[in-house]
């Protein structure tokens, strides 16, 4: 029996449970490393998007049983416009392993025709994804060319304990 892969949106203690280790996966891959992964502030983001579905989004892409990406996301008004709510990812993450595969090229683009679709559905003119984690940047960086997204500038980072 082949697997099958699909995106849910996570509305149950399951769905965000099944996520928990790929989300320490996440954090010890990315650039944000350097701490203690904290249980707490996980638990304090499932809580928000299981309590706050209106606004916050969790798109898990699961192969049969396994889940193998996801997309954290939060729908909003812009900063100082009325009429411009936004969709803004904050992770993006597709398993390591399965990143360089087909199957890994599949999970990507179906997260994010699930997100688009999330983003309508919430009256989101616009989805602003933030790569920031350090994790394989010119491969999210042409991924988001091909999927239609324009460069509007680029993140930076200085580290003020080795100053």
């Amino acid at each position: 029996m082949s697997k099958d892969l699909k995106i849910i949106l996570a509305s149950k203690d399951a769905h965000l449970q099944s996520v928990y280790v790929m989300a320490k996966d996440f954090y010890e891959e990315s650039h944000f490393s350097g701490g203690l992964f904290s249980e707490k502030k996980r638990d304090k983001l499932a809580g928000l998007i299981k309590n706050n579905p209106d606004q916050y989004g969790l798109l898990i892409a699961m192969y049969g049983d396994e889940p193998v990406g996801f997309i954290y996301c939060v729908f909003g008004e812009g900063i100082i416009s009325d009429d411009s709510a936004i969709t803004t990812v904050y992770f993006y993450y597709v398993k390591k392993e399965y990143r360089a595969s087909f199957l890994g090229g599949k999970v990507s683009v179906n997260l994010m025709k699930g997100l688009v679709k999330w983003a309508k559905k919430k009256g989101a003119k616009e989805i602003m994804v933030h790569v920031t984690s350090g994790i394989e940047i010119q491969r999210a960086n042409q991924f988001m060319g091909k999927m239609g997204f324009k460069t509007l500038g680029a993140n930076y980072a200085l580290s003020l304990t080795k100053l």
